[in-house]
């Protein structure tokens, strides 16, 4: 392991040379070549606060002191991306790719565009993990960073539905807007988070990467939809990869995930619930909850003796294919439901954030308290709860 790690940061300097503040601290490494600035005391400055920036990046968004305050939601975006970026699984090993600043450009007399990578070299060869690109603005003392959104959008349109402020090329289909409009605000009633929802209509994913910053990101090859979102202080920011840019669609069930997770981070939610959730408020894969539920009914006729219980832990599915349907998402969707007109839904609240699914023990901690069902009595509650569909 030793000389595998040795080797690499051997390799590593040899492609470009590091800058170190103090001693002890890994800095980061600058390309060969690089122009950068002229002026050296102008260019250790930035260096110094490039160094900053990247030391608190692991750390809260809102925190780091070396954010442009007013861009911090879409530089939120950026860091989410950034976090974890060079560490290697495999070999637990931190900071195993390291940052390269490649590129330095003087955008007017106070402003630089930046543009790193993080690598690595394994066996002579060059990995590219990602690449970033960010903007330094010119302070009394040092640089302040920021993602190049605003820079990227300024010919965008606005149009806003309540309280939602939508980003966007050329048209957009108002209907759908309204109707985007209408779930935000019953998902924020129900998740009482009260918040201020920018969006913007991107068309493909790797749209939505550019426009916050993000070059490249091996994670995420061949990805053509997804979202990133971010929330910071009431504002929650959305580049949607997702929808196309002219917002003649979305989908109510990955909407519902998007806002469970300004409210509750990921490590805390269960997702059998969350599904369930997003099957009851939203439906899944187009389809409304009424279809969703004649679909489950169909699979109830056809398999009178269902042990809920296994189908349940063995994640089975009543429709399968390219857009499946799971048993234990519908069945908590159902669960759901109860508890929310028995409870309220600060009780689901409290079913959602039992953790993660890995042997469902925390889920039937959290379950029988909340309703009385448990493990030994699972078939026949829920039995009972289908029966009444």
């Amino acid at each position: 392991m030793k000389s595998i790690l040795l080797r690499t940061l051997l390799l590593s300097c040899l492609a470009g040379h590091t800058f170190t503040l103090n001693a002890g601290q890994p800095g980061f490494l600058i390309a060969k070549g690089l122009r950068g600035i002229p002026d050296s005391n102008a260019r250790e400055l930035l260096y110094r606060s490039l160094d900053g920036f990247l030391q608190q990046k692991e750390g809260d968004n809102a925190r780091n002191t070396y954010i442009w305050q007013p861009e911090l939601a879409a530089t939120s975006l950026l860091l989410d991306e950034m976090k974890g970026i060079g560490y290697h699984n495999s070999l637990k090993v931190q900071d195993f790719y390291k940052a390269k600043l490649t590129n330095v450009v003087a955008l007017n007399d106070h402003e630089y565009l930046l543009q790193l990578a993080y690598e690595a070299v394994v066996d002579d060869q060059a990995v590219q993990r990602a690449a970033f690109r960010l903007i330094a603005r010119k302070q009394r003392d040092g640089y302040l960073f920021y993602a190049p959104l605003r820079r990227h959008t300024l010919g965008w349109k606005q149009h806003r539905e309540q309280g939602v402020l939508f980003y966007y090329k050329d048209t957009i289909n108002l209907a759908k807007a309204r109707a985007y409009s209408d779930y935000n605000d019953r998902y924020l009633g129900k998740l009482s988070k009260p918040q201020q929802t920018t969006l913007y209509c991107c068309d493909d994913f790797p749209e939505a990467l550019q426009l916050c910053g993000v070059d490249y990101k091996a994670a995420y090859n061949g990805y053509r939809r997804n979202t990133l979102s971010t929330f910071e202080q009431g504002q929650n920011l959305m580049l949607n990869g997702t929808l196309t840019s002219d917002f003649n669609t979305f989908d109510p069930h990955d909407m519902w995930h998007d806002k469970l997770r300004t409210v509750l981070p990921a490590a805390k939610i269960n997702r059998a619930v969350d599904e369930g959730c997003a099957y009851l408020y939203g439906g899944s894969w187009g389809l409304s909850w009424d279809s969703v539920k004649y679909l489950f009914k169909a699979y109830v006729r056809a398999h009178p003796q269902a042990d809920w219980l296994q189908l349940y832990l063995n994640s089975s599915d009543f429709r399968s294919g390219n857009e499946p349907l799971k048993v234990a998402y519908f069945i908590n969707a159902l669960i759901v439901q109860q508890i929310e007109q028995e409870r309220g839904f600060p009780a689901v609240m409290k079913l959602l954030s039992c953790g993660k699914r890995e042997d469902d023990d925390n889920y039937f901690a959290a379950l029988e308290p909340l309703t009385g069902i448990s493990k030994r009595n699972f078939n026949s509650r829920i039995g009972e709860l289908i029966r009444r569909l």
